[in-house]
Parts: C-alpha cells; structure tokens; sequence
C-alpha cells in the first residue's frame, strides 16, 4: 500500500468522532442549578437544539462541596436546591458501527436521563416525565459505579451531533451531598489499552459489559492483517501478541461480537520495545484526584507522547478498586493507553483496599523471585528499568537478606545495560512531609533511611543514575548521592503538598502539578520537570561522560548581568533570566554534586561565562579555572600549592585547600569561586549559617594575596522568581552568569582562545588537609586521585566574531564646533570602511577619503566629521572581507 494512502487512511480515523467514548468521564458539561424549572416549556431542555447557552459550563464530574471531591464542587448544593440538570453533546459517526450502548454512572441519589429528547434510563425516582422541581429521589450514596446497558436507545442515535440530558435529584430539602460522573461508550466498557509491551511482544487488554467472543487484528499494516481469536463468552479481554519485531510499529483493532453484531473499535497502534539505542518516556505519580490537575496533566502526557509512561503509585485515591479504576484512571488516561504502554510500581494507596484488582487490571512483567508482578524489571533501548514495591507498612521487606533484596542485588548486577533506572513510590528523600516523617512499619526507623540502607545502596554500588520517586505531591530534584540522582514526581493530580522542611540534598522544589518528559541518548539523559501548562520548571542533563575532545565555538552575544541588589529576600533579583546563547558544554555529573552546563558568549568587551542546571549542597561551591594570555604581574600557574600566594584573611579561603591542586596542559591565570546565590558580586564575603567554611565569591588571579580581577560581573540565583517566601535555607545557585572585561585577561580578545575547567568543591574540607575536596565530575577531561589532584586537559573554546561591527557604530561630540566623532569597535589586523546615505534607502556610498579602506591596529578606531553647514547623514562602519 502507497504511504499517502496509509496516510489518509489514518488522518481520516483521527478526524472521526469518537469510537468509544462518546462522552468521556473528563469532558466538560453544561448545568443548571435547580432553584427554578429551566427556561423554556417542560423537557424542553432535553431536547437536542435547546438553547442552553445562558447555561453554565464546567469540568465533570460534580459534587457537592468538600464531599467526594470531584473537579466541579457547587458550594450551595443543599441550601435552596435539591436539583441539577445537565447537558451534553456529542458526535457519532456511524450509529450502525454501535452494537451496544452503554451509560455508566456514579451517582448520589438519583436521575434520569434522557438521549436526544427520550427517555434512556432512570434510578431512584417515580412518576412521570417531567418530574416536579422539588421531588426527592432514593436514598442513593454515591458508589460502586453503575454500568447501565441502554442499547435499547440505539434507534435515537443520530448520525452527527447527539444531546445526553440528565436530571439529577437529591434525597431530601436538607441533603447536602451530591454527585453525578457519568461517560457513555459504544461497544467496550474499556478502551484497548497496551500492557506489558517487550522488543518482540505485546498485551492488549480490553472490556466489554456483556460476555464476549472477541478478537483482534494486527499487522504492520491495515491491509494486510491478521487476526487472533482471543476467548469466548468472556467480559474482559487479553490479546497477548507474540513473535514482533523489535522496534517496530504494529496497528492494530479489538473487536467483539455483540448482540449478534460485530463491533470493532478504529485501527490504533503500538511500538514495540528497542533491543538497544535511544529512549523515550514519561513520568507521573499520585495522580487519581480527579479534577483540572489530574485533566490537564493527562493531556500533556499524550501531547508529549514518549515511548512509554512509568507511574510511580497511588494510581487512584482513596484506593484502587474496581469500582474506581476506569473515572479516575483508565477513562482519563484512555487515549494514550491505546498506544503508549503503562508500567506502574504500587503506592500505599494502591494496596490499602484490593491490591488484587490492581494486579488483575494491568499486566506487568514478573520478577524470578516470586513469579508476581509486585516488583519487576525489564530492558528497552540503552536502559535497565526496575520498579519496586517499598510499602513497609504492607510488610514488603528490603533489608540485606531478605528476598526482595537478594533480587535486587542479582538484578542490578546481572544486567548490560550502560543506563540503569529505578522507580518506586515511597521517598527515599524529598523536602516535604513524607521525607522526613514517615515510619509505616512503625519500628522507630524512618522508611527513608531504611531505604537509604538497603536499596539506594544496592542503587550505589551496580551504578544506578537515576531514581524516581512520588509519595510526595511535589516535583523536586535532588543533588546525586554515590552518583544516583533522584527527582521525586508526586504532583500528577493529587492534593498538593507543601515545603516542609529542607532536605540538604534539595536543588530544586515546587508545589504544582507535574510530570517529567525523559530523554536518554548515548552517555546523556535529559530530565524535564513541566508543569500543568506545558511549562517547563527545572532541567538537568545526567551525563555519563566528559566533554568531548575539541575546539569549542564560543557564541558571540551580550548576556544581562544584573547589576541591582537582591529584592525577593532570598538572594535573588524578581525576573532573572538566564539568556545565555549557543552551545552548551556539557559536564560529567559526579558522585555527589553537578556542575551543570557550561555557556561562553563574548562580545567586543566581555567574556561571558554561563553555567545553568547545577546541583550543589548548601556547603558545596564551584571552581572555575580560566588560561587567557598573561597578564602582566601575573603568573599563570601548573601548581596552585604555593605559600606564597596564601597569605590568611584575605576572604577567599575557598582557595586555600587547592594547594593539593596542580594542571597538566593547563596554565590558569584566573579562579572563580561560585555556587551561592547570596555572594553576587566581587570578592564578595557572605557567611550564612549553612556555610562550614567563609569561602568568599568571585574571579581573581593565581597571584600573591588573590587580587580581585577588576571590572567583573557577578550573578548567581536558584529560582526567580521564588515559589516559596523567603527561603533562607536556599543558598545553593542553579544558574550562574559571570562577565570579566577582556582588559582584564591580557591580550586575549575576539577571535583568540581561553581555556576553562569547572568542577564541584565539596563540603566538610579544611583550609590545610585534602578531604574530599573536589567532586570527579565537570568540565575538566579527566581528575587523576593520587596523592595530589591533577586537572588534565581542560575545555579550549574558541572566541566569536562580532558578525556584524557595523552595529556598534558610536557618535560622540567632535572637537571642535560643528564636529562629530564617530568610534566603532574593530578587530585587529582587519579592514574596514566607512560609508554613508543620504536617505538610508540602498544608497550608501563609500566615504570620499582616502584613508579608507584602513587596516584596524587596535579593538577599535575613529574619524572625525567636520561640516561647515547643518547636513543630515547615515553613516556606518563596513568590515571588509
């Protein structure tokens, strides 16, 4: 089959309404509180063209305020009306494609409901149509779900544009609770979702209301498919297809023979897994709250659209049963499911009702310890992934010994694979309450440090990158500890938790909704924390490996240095940004802190040197050694232990303990001390309580007494503006620009070279031992640890061009009167002439003199313009090749 066709064929499916939910459980409705009949006659309202634009228009489901918490609470419900009425439209394609219909429902206390202007089913309620405003229905709470087969309506289906209607009613003048979350399917009660997804085989698991003979097609076309026959008089369906093609994408249609009809549902398709390379996926947690949180998270998880999703627990609130699984999951997440495989690891609200229905409602691998899915791992691309089940209250035992860890520790060791990710609910550190409160299995331990010894050891020792954690209803990340980085994703739809304390390990913190998009490829892994409106909130980049071995392009641009004071009362200024261009040099993250990512921007007087995505404790600092030309008085230095230049009380002790520090191919001449967000500035001496040591900020020269490099910039902040009022305890910087003139480093300019290397100075050192000193990460190619530190082939970047000089063409007054004096930037050996235009319209003309072209001796030159009469002019400053 041509592509074009294969194409149109699945544009046109795209486009179509529908095909199983009509209506689904996250759509908007309209409503009508029920102080007074609806306008208009009686029933008129359940009538398809009703006007009910005067109506209001929200998110399902409703509730009554703080009852069941739905995503539409109406804070009066009880008070003066004991009715709502509801209305929703919806599109069908084909109604002959429709072998049975189906009205599913939660609801307190009762309704009827009506589909296009006649009556489809009703409960708790008598009496004929319509019934009176103030008539009072069964006592009816809310739950289990009811699924209501309403096929007998299939003949008042219209082919376009359908109309539900639903009068709600409650029990009593003084009843304050209502609810009503409803969706309306054609054909399968549960959409196909895919399971258990491997390189050659996959799941596809749907459900149908009646007993079923089902099956499926599939194929890498749909031409051409074949079909598997899956069971007979069945309600739930298991496809399990076998024998695929790694990497591969397969389309594919579920269908059931219902009411002596065969129902298929649209072709959808899949991907099977990569044996090896890149990969995609998503991570969400904490999520089955229903309401705009949990909604709007959804859709950007299928806008983003990874290889696969990793949800790490509390899937539904208060508990996973079976009764909730499709309104506050399966019906939210439905149209990813259809082609993008789920892998979950239990939370404690996944286990607190019927941990069997979960098992029973998703297919997961199993481990080979005890055959169940409880705990697994599986490979796809490049990666390792393990899910863990870590409720100690439910009794799960990982401490050395057990059989849960004695899998671990065979898993982790066993496997290949350069990337090694693990996932599981409970927290094993964060900065809100679960981090550092919780003792489920109540034996005087806290769960995270039990954690901590058992399985984040275990993640230490086989090399384990990346952990990702919920339990927490926040997005955090964590500096690496033994070289695993942590990000804690609670925030996909739950009530949000706050700040509660600061875990020493925080880099970044916010209390939102979330969800983290991942991306690894080759020796790097890229971590996006975004929010509910598509904002990305914090980045980082895990990189196995230093920066390539090569010349490096500095991007020319004129970055901001802010030059005001702090003014959010936590060491930053509202409304910074890092605005650094060009191409990131990236860092080696090492074993307990990351440098981050490396910027060099120059223009015609500054280098500029960006460093954004760090992670750094409050006591950690970076150290940025930078070779220009000599300067002179200053002695670029192979060996910073030098006495000489460590004279005491000079405030930049930071540099004291380098004196274990020495460089092969490498001649600094200048040290930058970074990594606080409160020491901006020049030599800056701030001490706040976090700090062990008064290190002192800033860039000065390897020379006697530590001179500050003159005409420096300094700005460092975490967050800006602050998501949380004045949070002192922050101190540690995420993005870092600093600006030294070019005057400053000797005859280094625009079009020469600078040598740099970044790395971490971790905590808990003194000014005269070595301990621990620098973390084996960053910028610099290699850190040799014996005896003494040895920084071996920094990064050499090559400085920009002005691309165009003529744009900063200066006029100053001349030296005489009627005289004006024209001063451009120039670049040493280069020639240049000046032109000018009478009307700035494709004119110019080059100026009548015969210095021009002239060859530029210095970094800029000038002419002098002197007019006996008023003359209007352009002029500008051409470089010639």
């Amino acid at each position: 089959m041509p592509v074009s066709v294969l194409l149109l064929i699945l544009l046109f499916c795209s486009a179509r309404a529908d095909d199983i939910s009509l209506i689904r459980v996250t759509d908007n409705w309209k409503y009508f509180e029920g102080r007074a009949e609806p306008p208009g006659q009686p029933l008129s309202w359940i009538d398809l063209n009703y006007d009910d634009s005067q109506w209001a228009e929200s998110l399902a489901g409703f509730s009554s305020f703080n009852t069941y918490g739905e995503a539409t609470q109406l804070y009066d419900y009880g008070r003066d009306y004991s009715t709502v009425y509801f209305r929703r439209k919806f599109s069908v394609s084909d109604p002959a494609t429709v072998a049975q219909l189906i009205f599913r429902i939660d609801y307190d206390d009762g309704f009827i409901a009506y589909l296009n202007g006649i009556e489809m089913c009703r409960r708790g309620i008598a009496g004929e149509s319509p019934i009176p405003l103030r008539s009072y229905a069964a006592i009816h709470p809310r739950g289990p779900t009811e699924a209501i087969d309403v096929s007998a309506s299939l003949p008042a289906l219209n082919s376009g544009t359908n109309v539900l209607a639903i009068q709600l009613f409650g029990s009593a003048t003084n009843d304050y609770q209502m609810c009503m979350v409803g969706d309306l399917k054609a054909n399968f009660l549960r959409a196909p979702y895919i399971q258990n997804t491997t390189s050659n085989s996959t799941y596809i698991v749907w459900k149908t209301l009646s007993a079923a003979s089902a099956y499926v097609e599939f194929g890498t076309n749909v031409l051409s498919p074949a079909r598997l026959d899956v069971d007979v008089l069945q309600t739930n369906h298991v496809a399990i297809l076998t024998n695929l093609i790694p990497d591969t994408v397969y389309f594919y249609r579920a269908g059931a023979l219902l009411n002596g009809k065969e129902a298929f549902c649209d072709w959808r398709s899949f991907r099977t897994l990569k044996t090896a390379g890149p990969v995609s996926f998503e991570v969400v947690g904490d999520s089955g709250w229903p309401g705009n949180g949990q909604f709007s998270i959804a859709r950007e998880l299928l806008e983003h659209n990874k290889d696969l999703v990793f949800h790490v627990g509390d899937i539904v609130y208060f508990s996973f049963n079976y009764d909730t699984a499709d309104f506050r999951f399966f019906g939210i997440y439905e149209e990813q499911l259809r082609s993008t495989p789920y892998f979950f690891a239990i939370g404690n609200h996944d286990d607190y009702q019927d941990l069997a229905a979960l098992i029973a409602s998703v297919y997961l691998p199993t481990n080979s310890a005890t055959g169940t899915e409880h705990y697994y791992s599986f490979d796809h691309g490049d990666v390792h992934f393990v899910a863990l089940w870590l409720d100690l209250q439910a009794g799960v035992n990982y401490s050395p010994g057990s059989v849960e860890y004695n899998w671990l520790e065979q898993d982790l060791a066993g496997t290949q694979k350069p990337w090694k990710v693990v996932f599981f609910h409970h927290t094993w550190r964060s900065s809100s309450g679960h981090g550092n409160f919780d003792d489920y299995d109540a034996n005087g331990v806290l769960d995270s440090i039990q954690i901590q010894n058992s399985v984040i050891q275990l993640a230490n020792r086989y090399g384990v990158q990346i952990v990702f954690n919920g339990h927490d209803h926040t997005y955090e990340r964590l500096t690496p500890s033994g070289g695993t980085v942590s990000f804690v994703s609670g925030g996909g739809g739950a009530i949000l938790y706050p700040f509660s304390h600061a875990h020493p390990d925080d880099v970044q913190f916010y209390s939102t909704y979330n969800f983290l998009t991942v991306n690894i490829d080759g020796d790097e892994a890229e971590i996006n924390g975004i929010n509910a409106s598509n904002t990305i909130l914090d980045s980082f980049h895990y990189r196995k490996s230093f920066p390539e071995r090569k010349l490096w392009t500095s991007a020319w641009d004129s970055p901001r240095i802010e030059a005001a004071p702090a003014n959010d009362g936590d060491g930053n200024q509202v409304g910074q940004s890092f605005d650094f261009n060009g191409t990131a040099v990236p860092a080696r993250t090492g074993t307990f802190s990351a440098t981050g990512r490396l910027f060099v921007n120059n223009d015609d007087d500054f280098l500029y040197l960006g460093i954004d995505e760090t992670a750094l404790r409050s006591d950690e600092n970076l150290f940025l050694f930078v070779e220009a030309d000599k300067l002179p008085g200053v002695t670029n230095m192979t060996q910073v232990g030098n006495s000489t230049i460590d004279p005491q009380g000079e405030g930049v002790d930071g540099l004291d303990f380098l004196k274990n520090l020495s460089f092969t191919n490498f001649s600094p001449s200048v040290a930058i001390l970074l990594g606080d967000e409160f020491a901006d500035g020049p030599m800056r001496s701030f001490v706040r309580p976090a700090l062990s040591l008064d290190i002192g900020q800033g860039a000065f020269y390897l020379t006697n007494g530590f001179p500050a490099v003159p005409g420096q910039k300094l700005q460092q902040f975490n967050r800006s503006p602050q998501t949380l009022p004045a949070a002192t305890y922050e101190q540690n910087a995420n993005y870092i620009k600093v600006a030294i003139p070019f005057s400053s480093l000797g005859n280094t300019e625009p079009g020469g070279t600078v040598k740099l290397a970044l790395i971490a100075g971790l905590g808990g050192y003194d000014t005269n031992t070595f301990t621990r000193a620098l973390d084996v990460g960053g910028v610099a190619l290699n850190i040799a640890t014996n005896g003494n530190l040895t920084l071996v082939e920094p990064v050499e970047v090559l400085l920009a061009l002005n691309p165009d000089p003529s744009l900063r063409l200066r006029v100053y007054a001349g030296s005489a009167p009627g005289s004006i004096e024209l001063k451009w930037n120039t670049i040493p050996g280069r020639s240049y002439q000046l032109q000018f235009s009478e009307t700035l319209v494709n004119d110019w003309q080059d100026l009548p003199d015969a210095s021009f072209p002239k060859v530029a001796a210095g970094h800029s030159d000038s002419y002098l313009i002197s007019q006996t009469a008023p003359i209007s002019r352009y002029y500008r400053a051409v470089l010639l090749p």
